[in-house]
C-alpha cells in the first residue's frame, strides 16, 4: 500500500510488478477489512473500469 486516505475511502498500490501505482476504494476491500495502512502487503486482483484499471477484493496478506 502506497497511500490511503481513510477520511476520503481511497487510497493507491503500488504495484511490484511494473511499479505503477493501481487506484483502491474502500468498497474494494475484502469482508473483514475496514482500512489499509501504508507499507502493508496486499493481494487483489486488477479490474479493468472506464477510469482506467483498480485493484478489487483486497486482503492485507500476514507478516
Amino acid at each position: 500500500v502506497k497511500r490511503w486516505t481513510a477520511e476520503r475511502g481511497f487510497g493507491f498500490i503500488r504495484r511490484a510488478s511494473s511499479g505503477q501505482d493501481l487506484f483502491c476504494h474502500v468498497r474494494s476491500l475484502k469482508d473483514g477489512v475496514q482500512s489499509l495502512e501504508p507499507g502493508q502487503s496486499v493481494e487483489y486482483s486488477v479490474h479493468q473500469t472506464e477510469k482506467g484499471e483498480e485493484a478489487r477484493d483486497v486482503a492485507i496478506l500476514d507478516g
